[in-house]
């Protein structure tokens, strides 16, 4: 991970519908955003109850 400020969203759920619903929460957010360096964890691989932390660069 790239050092600086950053978002976290942590999520639970089914892995598709998860990360899709939050990326479209993130879009509607008025973040201070830099688009560098966004990315998602994948914390387990249980396709219907992951774990997941999407991390947003800030400026």
């Amino acid at each position: 991970m790239p050092s600086g400020k950053y978002a976290k969203f942590s999520i639970k759920g089914h892995m598709e519908k998860a990360v899709v619903e939050t990326w479209s929460k993130i879009w509607q957010m008025d973040l201070d955003r830099r688009y560098e360096a966004d990315f998602e964890k994948y914390l387990n691989s249980d396709f219907d109850n992951a774990k997941i932390d999407i991390y947003i660069s800030l400026k």
